[in-house]
């Protein structure tokens, strides 16, 4: 065994390591037995180490493309003007006030994922919520008309996608399908029992299909559920 500059001690495992990480990561970030102090950001209570981490992702995606993102929202405004007969045009001081607002707009966009994923009272396991906060991250813009998401680059002026609790449910269930025999069987009866056994063949969840979908990457398994 190995020992964390915590104290912990490491199991070898990689199984173990992995839910022994996600156990710390719980503790810290969810806090279930409310043992930080509290940080009040935006109306709600947040322990002390999920507002740390709040603090790293802004300045990490959001904070320092400010001025990517002022003149990334002028260019898309001066052209929705010039599309109505108006000829606009930003400077230095319209810039940097257009920055601030885009600034604010991004981070309550993300803010909203980091309080969905982070509230004890949702279903979610902790590996599940680590992995779709990760993805959601380099997640851009979503296609309707091709049903995919675009992957996200620095400066975008686009806020991060909307929270769909069913395609996230959608992709827990079928990852968890691919991994327990149990749970797919489980799906396979509520699928039947649901479909009456009126379901086309192609239709029914089985082992190819959910270890096909584990395979896809997040944008491409969200895109999905929400179709």
């Amino acid at each position: 065994m190995k020992e964390q500059a915590t104290g912990e001690k490491v199991p070898q495992n990689p199984d173990q390591q992995i839910q022994t990480y996600l156990d710390r990561l719980e503790r810290l970030v969810l806090d279930p037995d409310k043992k930080q102090s509290r940080k009040m950001e935006g109306g709600q209570s947040r322990p002390r180490a999920l507002s740390l981490l709040r603090e790293m992702v802004m300045n990490e995606y959001i904070r320092p493309n400010k001025e990517k993102l002022a003149e990334g929202a002028a260019r898309v405004e001066e052209r929705a003007a010039r599309n109505l007969g108006m000829d606009i045009e930003y400077g230095e001081e319209e810039l940097e006030q257009r920055g601030e607002i885009a600034v604010e707009d991004l981070e309550k966009s993300l803010d909203n994922w980091i309080s969905y994923l982070s509230d004890n009272n949702e279903p979610y396991p902790t590996w599940f919520r680590y992995y779709a906060f990760r993805n959601i991250l380099n997640i851009g813009d979503y296609d309707k008309d091709k049903n995919e998401f675009t992957k996200r680059t620095k400066g975008s002026t686009r806020l991060f996608p909307d929270i769909d609790r069913g395609a996230l449910a959608y992709i827990q269930q079928n990852i968890e399908a691919n991994k327990d025999p149990n749970v797919l069987e489980k799906l396979q009866k509520a699928q039947a029992k649901a479909a009456n056994n009126d379901l086309p063949e192609e239709q029914w969840i089985t082992k190819e299909k959910v270890q096909k979908f584990s395979n896809l990457s997040f944008a491409k398994q969200y895109a999905e559920g929400i179709a």
